[in-house]
């Protein structure tokens, strides 16, 4: 077909809309623009300065289609990036629509341009259509035999950036499945190119000079001498084809010239390109081809594994081989691991699915360090480079330069992201051929080797654990392993240095932003440094300013395993400096939380504080103290416990900051709490509550490793409770709760459940709330290597379940957390446990073990001067004694009596009406009414709330039964 004559032209200052050529010309020059985003210029031009709706805009460019917003915003960034300068001309109306704006004059071109279609040519040239080809189909793609699995957000994206954008190229590392993408999007567009769609693969081309002759080819073009870019270009004319380029990295440069020769000569032609490196030409569009998605390690459900597409593509894979392949939870779980370990990569995966056939699932997944041994059985029909996974990698490596190969092994020290500054530290003594790391970084970025995060704030970059596995085979075998992990050691010690000294200024939030994500690294450097070629020097600076960053992600397991490696290999030369000060505090704290107590960890916390006094380091002695107050509670050792209480109290008045006076006001309230002291008590924690400055609250969780505020609002929950205000302490608890949820500290999450936020839902009767706390509790605590408050946990869910009746189960449970709280030295909590095991058997009638758990749990008491409990162990042993021994009620009466006693004494009002509603019982039960509403009802008075729960409703019951 051909066009002449006047031909329209809207022009407004730099920007030119040739409507019969469809172009899109800026300064004189054609600028990229796909097919559907160049009618939305033609629509817009026509109506300039008027408004277009968006529904007006979809119906015309789409019509009889149902188009969301998304692809219509696609399609209008394109038209924005095409207008390059002039991109301001474009306005939208939010919600509404949009305007071109600009004085835009309609001319006419009076020149002549002839305009052929394939098969013709305007002038001789050395293409001509073959004849045979005239009855071809429209596209020569292979038949798709498997289906498309975890790319249903990417395959019509994909598609809109074709109707967009003229060049569109996916990008990846080698395996991430470009070439299938590629395929399975241009197979849903077959009513979109009359002039067919068309594979060129260039992956066998060695030459990159037989680029243009391969397009030809696949075209059904007769070559004759001197296939160029340019004459494939004026052969293909005004025809409107879709051309896939695949495998191109190889190529690249060939690639590039032909697809800016088709697209400057050709206004009908759309590329879409595969390659593992961008072609960098104007108006190419890069999406770069993400791995499959894959579950974190904290996904445990089979229905949660199988949302994610790596899973997913696992699965589809092996139904392929096996038919009757049905996974359970435990199969499911090895092959999330399995897909963790590669990346998420199709390719990998699918080496994994062949090993899997013949080892099994577990083997291959035990076996995932040595990939590149284990991963060799591709299919037979793929390319050379797909049929084992160090194959796919020896593809790219190939393709660098000796620098770029050089700065890429560099790279693979790092664990975990980078940025440019470490990229530039840890190779600056490497031979770059540059100078610096901004090039070599953005080539290898562009080559799919080097994976860019781009943010608002610095940019960061990481290799795919397959490829960083890949470098480091690399590494060792040129021998440069020892002298970069040495140096990325060095590297890493100063930013953990840097840290330290910026955790105490800084707001918490971005500190943890720039320090957190760098962990991984972190653990490479210290892995390096405590090995036998490491070097302990270093690894001991490094463990001791990391500290601050393990108590911020509550990894308090991982941070004692490191103090521990540290106090094994410590520099002599450094004994009785600050650096055994931190290292013998963390490892002591961390022990205390996380492993059974022991003398050795007593033995290191007094260390601490003794260095903390001879270094004058009041700071570092307070700290000590507090953990030996925590650890003395732990222990049941209340007495101790308020002594050091009241010698950190006395260092906090000396250093007299508000974050040493809040966290004495904390430890010294609920030392008082645990002692029976509630009005003092509770004078301390309302003070602590008070003090809620975010930077006191974020340095004290760095310090301690919880909130020092939420610390004390628990404990002033659990002292209104005692007080006799369980309103109160349930709508604290809740908001205490809420904000530790908020927080996203674990452990302060933690120990908020374990101190109250179970405990008095349980005593309050609000058997739902206790159940979904004390769930949260044990996730959370093991998920993050708390046992000892996992083994409360459990406790907690035995007496939860005897007050449902299940006392079976909760003799069960509540015996196996008694155990395990005794083997871990958590003393305070196995009292709590065993007061409860103590009923569930004297329910049970087992009377021996009833009243030896009774009889240990007031001995316990008793031995640490825990007067917090010792009122509730009394009233335990006489309801012990009442349900198994009925004759021995003067003994029984005897215990209420001193139970009630003792809490009136102390305050401790729902203490008092827990051991008054025993004594009742027994009264009633000797025919004694009188005796008992005397006992009960002036306890009973002195409530004014909570009469909607569990102790108050019992006791009202029994008087009116007594009445």
């Amino acid at each position: 077909m051909v066009v002449g004559g006047l031909r329209p032209v809207f022009a407004s200052g730099e920007c030119e809309i040739d409507l019969a050529q469809r172009e899109l010309r800026v300064l004189g020059s054609p600028v990229p623009v796909g097919a559907r985003a160049f009618e939305i210029i033609e629509i817009l031009a026509q109506s300039a300065g008027e408004l277009v709706t968006k529904n007006e805009l979809m119906s015309r460019v789409w019509p009889g289609a149902i188009v969301n917003d998304n692809t219509l915003q696609v399609h209008i960034s394109a038209v924005r990036k095409a207008l390059g300068s002039g991109r301001a001309m474009l306005r939208t109306e939010s919600g509404r629509g949009y305007r071109l704006m600009g004085d835009w004059a309609i001319q006419h071109d009076p020149a002549e341009r002839a305009v052929v279609d394939l098969p013709q040519s305007r002038s001789p040239v050395p293409l001509r259509l073959l004849p045979e080809a005239k009855e071809a189909p429209a596209d020569n793609f292979p038949v798709l035999v498997t289906d498309l699995v975890g790319r249903s957000a990417a395959l019509p994206l994909i598609r809109e950036l074709l109707s967009a954008y003229r060049v569109v190229t996916l990008t990846g590392p080698g395996g991430i499945g470009k070439t299938t993408l590629a395929l399975h999007a241009a197979h849903g567009l077959d009513t979109a190119f009359d002039g067919g769609r068309w594979l060129v693969e260039l992956a066998s081309l060695s030459n990159p000079d037989l680029v243009p002759s391969a397009v030809a080819s696949a075209l059904g073009l007769r070559q004759g001498e001197g296939v160029s870019a340019e004459s494939v270009a004026r052969a293909i004319g005004a025809a409107r084809l879709l051309l896939i380029l695949d495998n191109c990295e190889h190529v690249i440069d060939a690639a590039a010239e032909l697809a800016e020769t088709l697209v400057r000569q050709c206004p009908r032609v759309t590329i879409l390109l595969t390659s593992r490196e961008i072609l960098r030409i104007d108006g190419e569009y890069v999406y770069r081809v993400p791995p499959l998605d894959v579950p974190a390690s904290s996904v445990e459900q089979s229905i949660d594994l199988l949302a994610h597409s790596s899973v997913e593509f696992f699965v589809a894979r092996t139904h392929t081989q096996d038919a009757n392949f049905t996974p359970d939870a435990a199969t499911l779980s090895v092959v999330a691991e399995i897909c963790r370990h590669l990346d998420g990569i199709p390719l990998a995966i699918e080496f994994a699915v062949a090993r899997a056939r013949t080892l099994g699932l577990s083997p291959v997944a035990a076996m995932l360090h040595d990939r590149f041994s284990l991963l060799t059985s591709g299919r037979r029909t793929a390319l050379p480079r797909h049929q084992t996974l160090r194959a796919t990698l020896d593809w790219s490596y190939g393709l660098l330069t000796r620098d770029e190969q050089l700065f890429f092994r560099c790279l693979a020290i790092f664990a975990g992201g980078f940025t440019l500054e470490a990229a530039s530290n840890i190779t600056s003594q490497a031979s770059t051929g540059g100078p610096g790391a901004v090039g070599p970084l953005a080539d290898l970025v562009a080559k799919s080797l080097v994976v860019a995060e781009v943010s608002e704030g610095e940019s960061r970059f990481r290799l795919l654990d397959t490829t960083r596995a890949y470098g480091l085979e690399k590494l060792r075998q040129n021998g440069e392993f020892d002298r970069l992990a040495r140096r990325h050691g060095e590297y890493y010690q100063a930013v953990f240095d840097r840290a330290e000294t910026e955790w105490e200024t800084r707001n918490a939030t971005e500190w943890l932003a720039d320090y957190g994500w760098q962990i991984n690294n972190l653990r490479a450097a210290l892995d390096w440094a405590f090995s036998p070629a490491g070097n302990v020097s270093i690894g001991a600076k490094l463990a001791a300013a990391a500290v601050p960053l393990w108590m911020h992600l509550s990894l308090l397991e991982e941070c004692g395993t490191w103090m521990a490696a540290t106090l094994d290999a410590f520099p002599p030369e450094r004994l009785g400096t600050r650096q055994e000060l931190v290292v013998q505090l963390g490892f002591g704290y961390t022990t205390m939380i996380t492993q059974r107590i022991s003398e050795k960890t007593r033995a290191t916390l007094e260390r601490a504080a003794e260095l903390g006094e001879a270094l004058g380091d009041l700071d570092y002695q307070l700290r000590a103290l507090v953990c030996l107050v925590v650890l003395s509670r732990m222990t049941a050792d209340f007495s101790s416990a308020l002594a050091l209480s009241r010698e950190a109290d006395a260092i906090a008045q000396e250093i007299s900051t508000p974050l040493a006076l809040a966290t004495t006001d904390c430890l010294l309230g609920s030392t008082l709490l645990w002692v029976g002291q509630y009005g003092q008590a509770r004078s301390r924690a309302e003070a602590a509550s008070r003090q809620d400055e975010p930077e006191v609250t974020r340095a004290h969780r760095v310090r301690h490793g919880y909130d020092h505020r939420m610390n004390s609002r628990s404990m002033l929950a659990q002292i209104l409770w005692g007080q006799g205000f369980p309103e109160q302490s349930l709508h604290l608890l809740e908001e205490v709760v809420v904000e530790a949820e908020q927080m996203s500290h674990p452990f302060t999450l933690a120990y908020a459940l374990t101190a109250a936020g179970c405990l008095v839902p349980l005593w309050a009767g609000d058997l739902q709330t206790a159940e979904h706390r004390i769930n949260r509790l044990k996730e959370y605590a093991g998920s993050h290597a708390l046992g000892s408050y996992v083994a409360a946990g459990v406790g907690f869910e035995g007496l939860l379940c005897a007050a449902r009746g299940d006392n079976a189960t909760g003799e069960r449970l509540a015996r196996a957390a008694v155990a395990e709280l005794h083997k871990r030295g958590f003393h305070v909590y196995h009292m709590v446990v065993l007061s409860g095991l103590a009923e569930i058997l004297a329910n049970l009638g087992d009377v021996t073990d009833a009243m030896a758990a009774a009889d240990e749990a007031v001995a316990c008491a008793d031995r640490g001067n825990n007067g917090w409990w010792m009122p509730e162990a009394l009233r335990v042993k006489g309801e012990v004694i009442r349900l198994t021994n009925p004759g021995n009620n003067r003994q029984a009466e005897d215990f209420f009596r001193r139970a009630i006693d003792l809490a009136h004494s102390q305050g401790g009002l729902s203490w008092e009406l827990r051991a008054a509603t025993g004594l009742a019982r027994l009264l009633r039960d000797q025919t004694r009414p009188a005796d008992a509403t005397a006992i009960l009802q002036p306890v009973y008075d002195r409530f004014t709330e909570g009469f909607g729960t569990a102790d108050l409703a019992r006791a009202k019951t029994l008087l009116d039964e007594l009445q």
